[in-house]
């Protein structure tokens, strides 16, 4: 049976231990996770500006999106 944990007090030894055997630890946010979630969101939405992110699909397909960001990443626009 797998067991949620939310901010278990575990050492790094028994948090990969749980992790490996299948359970899941869920974490309260934090300062550097929201500062990591932050800059993530900025480089998504550089990358596909000026295209909404969140719209994408309804006007491309997967491929097509997918295509127009290798572009834009091999010629650094």
């Amino acid at each position: 049976m797998n067991t949620v944990y939310y901010d278990p007090p575990f050492s790094d030894e028994q948090r990969r231990e749980e992790l490996y055997q299948g359970q899941l630890l869920v974490y309260s946010p934090r300062k550097s996770t929201l500062a990591f979630i932050e800059f993530a969101r900025k480089l998504i939405k550089e990358a596909f500006a000026p295209v909404d992110r969140m719209s994408l699909y309804d006007d491309e397909t997967v491929d097509a999106g997918v295509l127009t960001y290798q572009h834009k990443a091999e010629h650094g626009a």
